[in-house]
């Protein structure tokens, strides 16, 4: 008896249909496929073995479905637990926080009070001091002033008694001068007087040697 056709792409979908995945689908499709092509005839006995094994693959993967799906579900129900219960630490946690940032807060706005206050304080001692000094200032800048005042009295004076010295003294050197002048004329008269004199005496000299000679 020839083998009868295997329609594997119908076997898929009539698969799908029942709910199994298509990789799963084809899986299966191809278990039927090579348990065909194993024999020349199937019959009727063989494909009602073979309907009770995939069954009872189903049932066990069902079965393994179900529990995998328990284990999950208790899974997410601990995590939602671990969650909440973060989720309250957490909160616990900000609450705290916020606590300490309000009172850290106040303790600031009081520290900048304080602050401002001494700055405050501190700003009136310095416009004082600065007010103490510009008085300072004015009164040095009078004194000083009046200082440079007597000074430049002073230079003027000196400078008068300075040109008048300096007329008497440029009236002393031309006494001087003309003294001077007059002392050097009468020694050139004198110079000249004694070297007439010294050329007679060595005329007369040499007259004497003249005559020892002779």
């Amino acid at each position: 008896m020839a083998l009868v056709t295997l329609d594997t792409q119908q076997v898929v979908e009539n698969l799908e249909k029942a709910g199994i995945l298509t990789p799963h689908a084809r899986a299966i499709s191809f278990v039927i496929r090579q348990s065909h092509e194993a024999v020349d005839v199937a019959t009727k006995r063989d494909l009602d073995d073979l309907g009770k094994g995939i069954d009872a693959n189903f049932e066990r993967t069902d079965a393994k479905i179900i529990d995998l799906r328990k284990d999950m579900d208790a899974g997410f129900e601990k995590t939602d637990a671990k969650i909440t219960d973060l989720r309250k630490d957490m909160g616990a946690n900000f609450e705290k926080t916020d606590a300490k940032i309000t009172d850290l807060r106040k303790d600031m706005d009081a520290g900048f009070e304080k602050t401002d206050a001494k700055i405050t304080d501190l700003r009136k001692d310095m416009d004082a001091g600065f007010e103490r000094t510009d008085a300072k200032i004015t009164d040095l800048r009078k004194d000083m002033d009046a200082g440079f005042e007597k000074t430049d009295a002073k230079i003027t004076d000196l400078r008068k008694d300075m040109d008048a010295g300096f007329e008497k003294t440029d009236a002393k050197i031309t006494d001087l001068r003309k003294d001077m002048d007059a002392g050097f004329e009468k020694t050139d008269a004198k110079i000249t007087d004694l070297r007439k004199d010294m050329d007679i005496r060595f005329e007369q000299i040499d007259k004497r040697f003249e005559q020892v000679n002779m």
